[in-house]
């Protein structure tokens, strides 16, 4: 799991990984970046190796497209949740 450490320019707490606040990280506007502010615990699991062989073994699985969108084509690059973990139970 990543520390969560102290952004250094205000003490706040940092993006998961990094050593400065959303407020203080040029590249952090991301709805990503916003949520690993919100939710520190929660953002550091997508760290871990658990959730790496996961989304290894889900992409595996569904190769295609789950959005099922007529006339799509492409594949699965994105793994995402139906019950969000903080919730209680992680889907794959």
């Amino acid at each position: 799991m990543i520390p969560i450490v102290a952004c250094l320019t205000c003490g706040r707490p940092s993006l998961p990984g990094r050593s400065r606040c959303l407020a203080h990280s040029p590249k952090a506007t991301s709805s990503w970046a916003k949520y690993s502010l919100a939710h520190p615990r929660e953002a550091a699991y997508y760290s871990t190796e658990h959730w790496r062989a996961t989304r290894r073994e889900v992409l595996e699985r569904d190769r295609d497209c789950q959005l099922r969108l007529q006339g799509c084509t492409g594949q699965s690059v994105e793994v995402d949740h139906i019950i969000r973990p903080r919730d209680g139970a992680v889907t794959s």
